[in-house]
């Protein structure tokens, strides 16, 4: 029984704190990974994290039986206590649903089919079963290189917001976009910017699909963490690091001073048609040593995927500590909020940014980071994948009978291919100009200063 159902039933009710109350209302989410890269991330943050506004909320999805359950026997390798086992139980009987006709292997357009195909029987329900409500944050996860989570994703996202069933709309999304390893062949890149390019806009009037794209890239991760021997450490020191980043940006729903929250995240970006973001993480730093300007600064350097941080025009920050230290020295809204602001002016090109201070219940002297960096430029994070994009198009234009392509049974348009191509250059292109107009306003100023 729930502590809000002990007090309703008690005879001698006490009342409910200001505070209690705003921790009971927090912002409610949602996880829908489909595809076994998604399916690590999001199994590994559910036994891994305590959280309220997740709870069992939470969707594994996959067409493929054998993905979804050497995903959990892995998981269950990495289990550290009984609790933790049970879950990893809960998941694989509650929280998984096999889609599709067999795994789509590296081809999207399979994975975006057998999501449309199967959408409506077999999709649709279990998702409205997780108890979804108007105003819930989704956080939809896809490993971009694949072809089950890479064309599923984009699509339910869309079916989502403007298919028929009022349950699954008016919802806000976070699409977690993991790129894969530079090293990883061409057609997987090629997929990377199908997936991103579809994830930013998607149908035939191109309109903005997810209301936020969180660009994770695997090799520019594996950078900024000592990586144990082997794949499949690799794999798991990688992904611990992206939940810890999902998890600071779920606080402030929670517990926090000064809330931001995810609604607050989405507004601005979207209607400067800039919502791409990467999450740069600082974590255990030493509140006895460690100034915020230093975190923030070491935060900046672990960025997700390769970046220029001067070219972000948008700057979110959580900062996390201890209860205990909360409202003391550097940790009160006043004094993050002046040490932000001037931090920006030193290091990001945008002035667009907000603060929450959330807290913990642990124990540490330790602080955690996590700034969401904005509307950056995005050449340096896609020059690989967009080589390896125009090189297959390419060949696939080559191949094309009719106006189509088949690849593994799937006919691919080269109208739709081109499209794909047109809708992330028109993005790239745009993100170039409002980063170069901020530029040229901080060059302005510089020599009116003068």
């Amino acid at each position: 029984m729930s502590q809000l159902e002990d007090n309703y039933n008690s005879t001698s009710p006490r009342t409910e704190t200001i505070e209690e109350s705003a921790e009971r209302q927090f912002t409610r989410w949602i996880i829908l990974a489909s595809g076994e890269g998604a399916g690590r991330v999001a199994s590994l943050y559910f036994t891994k994290m305590k959280n309220e506004a997740i709870s069992n909320r939470i969707l594994l999805m996959n067409s493929n039986r054998a993905d979804i359950i050497n995903t959990l026997i892995e998981l269950e390798k990495k289990a550290v206590s009984e609790e933790e086992r049970a879950l990893i139980g809960q998941i694989r009987q509650r929280n998984t649903l096999l889609f599709g006709g067999g795994g789509a292997g590296n081809v999207y357009k399979e994975g975006e089919e057998y999501a449309r195909k199967d959408f409506e029987n077999k999709i649709r329900r279990p998702i409205e079963a997780l108890g979804t409500a108007a105003g819930d944050v989704v956080l939809d996860i896809a490993a971009l290189g694949g072809g089950t989570g890479n064309g599923s994703i984009p699509y339910i996202i869309h079916q989502m917001k403007h298919g028929t069933s009022v349950s699954l709309q008016n919802h806000i999304h976070v699409a977690l976009a993991i790129f894969p390893y530079s090293t990883e062949m061409p057609q997987r890149q090629f997929n990377a910017i199908c997936g991103l390019s579809r994830l930013l806009k998607y149908g035939d009037d191109s309109k903005q699909n997810a209301d936020m794209v969180l660009i994770v890239d695997n090799s520019k991760v594996a950078e900024n963490i000592e990586l144990n021997e082997g794949i499949e450490p690799k794999y798991y020191d990688i992904n611990r690091k992206i939940i810890k980043a999902v998890d600071l940006m779920v606080a402030p729903g929670r517990r926090s001073k000064g809330v931001i929250d995810i609604k607050d995240y989405v507004k601005f970006p979207s209607l400067m048609n800039l919502y791409h973001f990467t999450p740069c993480v600082s974590t255990d730093n030493d509140i006895n040593f460690i100034e915020l300007e230093m975190a923030l600064d070491e935060a900046a350097n672990n960025s997700f995927v390769k970046m220029d941080p001067k070219t972000a025009v948008i700057g979110y920050l959580i900062v996390s500590v201890p209860e205990k230290h909360l409202n003391k020295g550097d940790f009160t809204e006043d004094r993050i909020n002046t040490i932000f602001n001037e931090w920006k002016k030193e290091n990001i090109i945008g002035k667009m940014g907000m603060v929450s201070l959330t807290y913990t219940k642990s124990k540490k002297d330790t602080f955690d980071v996590l700034l969401l960096l904005g509307g950056f430029n995005l050449k340096p994070t896609l020059e690989r994948p967009w080589q390896e994009f125009k090189s297959l198009k390419k060949i696939l234009m080559m191949a094309s009978d009719g106006g189509h392509v088949e690849l593994d049974h799937v006919k691919l348009s080269v109208e739709e291919i081109e499209r794909i191509e047109g809708i992330l250059k028109n993005y790239i292109d745009h993100t170039k100009k409002v980063v170069d107009s901020f530029m040229d306003e901080e060059d302005e100023f510089e020599e009116d200063e003068e």
